[in-house]
């Protein structure tokens, strides 16, 4: 039966309508492929569910008047947004309640979390992930991406004054308390000729720990109260404020995988955006975006060309990203079914990702030897011809943790144990979810880790949403 003749589910339709616009759009457009393309457009911002700006609210009005009318609607074509031309000036601004933007956008900010809900249907999943996938709002991106950087361009300049500000006091202190040789006074000048004075701050600071680590962070912490910089920044817990650890690098995945992203808005050559376009909008030199995913399927086109352009923007700059990583699990709904098509799949997945150098999580239980000999061995096999090359990529076997997490009966998964790892106390801080709501994961008290939550804890809604959708 041809596709013509086949009856498409909804799902389905999604998918098709997608293939259409996947295309790019000739220079020779004809006049009916433009006013489809137009329409669509329309279509789309139509479909938003981010609250509109009295702008937006005037555009859809005119939008939902010219829909049957194609001249009209030809007139509006400028108007409304693509991902080029995002115009976010038709969206309503965040809402912060009782909040500043830099307590939530801050140096605490941890999880920009671009869906809830994941597509790969694992059996075991110990963030217990429902199967439905909501996705946030793209217009939510463009301002809390606004935020992020309006945030770093006001506080870098107050960090980089602090840390000379805080390098001096150090030298001052070390030179009266200890006296400073000729060799460390030429080592440190040498690394602020050559613009490595990052570098020199870890020496002088080294030394002072070295010399008097209760006197460092009492002279440090108090110098830092007094310092403008003390209004936007907020120290982890037994931190020193240090110029390099400001910022850290933020995630966009919690009991989610972002390659599942789908947006109603599309590029000026009608692909529609994908989660490539939101680590462009989102990772900074001073914040890299943090990745983790289970892959997709090669027939998955919008998580290939997000991947694409991740590894196109990790080229242009490095400095976007921290550490990806890729995890393989015997729990995959596609590896449980279909190994074969899995393992074909997942080798499609790292050789896309190689560039990015990503750490490969090996997860199988010792018990599935099946899964090991068709899936986990021939993958180490590949992962190792990567890198041999070229590649940084690398893999690690690791341990499943059942400290949490959720297991469909019947599908013989082994029962919960509180002694293990609780792989999902590790995201402290701020996280904003798909819907707006604004959630805080404590940090683990003592441990001077901020990447490290108490076991057990879990995000949880502090009583603000920055938008309803």
């Amino acid at each position: 039966m041809s596709e013509s003749m086949s009856p498409l589910s909804l799902p389905e339709r999604r998918s098709h309508r997608l293939r259409v616009l996947d295309t790019p759009q000739d220079a020779e457009q004809t006049k009916e492929t433009k006013e489809t393309w137009i329409r669509e457009r329309a279509r789309l911002f139509l479909k938003e569910r981010y609250p509109l700006s009295d702008i937006g609210v005037e555009l859809r009005r005119r939008v939902q008047e010219s829909m049957n009318d194609e001249r009209l609607l030809g007139d509006l074509a400028d108007e409304l947004p693509t991902v080029e031309r995002p115009r976010p000036e038709l969206y309503r601004d965040l809402e912060f309640g009782e909040y500043k933007p830099s307590d939530i956008f801050g140096n605490q900010l941890a999880n920009v979390q671009v869906t809830k809900g994941c597509s790969h249907g694992c059996t075991f999943c110990a963030a217990g992930a429902d199967r439905k996938v909501e996705t946030m709002p793209f217009p939510a991106l463009l301002k809390i991406a606004a935020q992020m950087r309006s945030y770093e361009e006001k506080v870098a300049p107050l960090l980089d004054n602090w840390t000379a500000h805080a390098r001096q006091k150090e030298l001052d202190f070390l030179e009266k308390e200890h006296g400073l040789s000729d060799a460390l006074r030429a080592e440190i000048k040498e690394y602020d000729e050559d613009g490595s004075s990052l570098h020199a701050d870890m020496i002088v600071r080294s030394l002072f720990r070295k010399k008097n680590s209760g006197v460092h962070k009492t002279l440090l912490r108090q110098e830092f109260a007094k310092h403008p910089a003390a209004d936007y920044v907020t120290l982890f817990q037994d931190e020193l404020p240090a110029r390099s650890s400001f910022f850290r690098f933020i995630t966009n995945y919690y009991d989610s995988d972002p390659f599942d992203a789908k947006f109603s808005i599309a590029h000026d050559d009608g692909a529609f955006a994908n989660f490539g376009d939101v680590v462009e909008l989102l990772a900074s030199p001073a914040r890299p975006i943090h990745i983790t995913t289970a892959g997709w399927s090669r027939h998955a086109k919008h998580a290939q060309a997000a991947a694409e352009k991740i590894v196109a923007l990790y080229k242009k700059d490095p400095r976007l990203l921290f550490n990806p990583r890729v995890s393989v699990n015997e729990f995959e709904h596609t590896a449980r079914r279909d190994p074969k098509k899995y393992l074909a799949d997942m080798k499609s997945v790292l050789e896309t990702l190689a560039p990015l150098g990503p750490e490969v999580l090996l997860s199988a239980t010792d018990h599935n030897r099946s899964f090991h000999d068709m899936v986990i061995n021939p993958l180490s096999r590949f992962v190792l011809d990567l890198h041999e090359g070229g590649s940084h990529i690398y893999a690690v076997r690791t341990h499943i943790s059942t400290f949490s997490g959720h297991a469909v009966p019947g599908k013989g998964m082994m029962g919960r144990m509180e002694s293990d790892h609780d792989v999902m106390a590790c995201m402290p801080g701020i996280h904003v979810w798909p819907d707006g709501t604004v959630a805080r994961q404590d940090f683990a008290p003592g441990s001077g880790d901020d990447t490290r939550a108490p076991k057990g804890s879990r995000p949880m809604p502090i009583g603000i949403k920055l938008y309803n959708s």
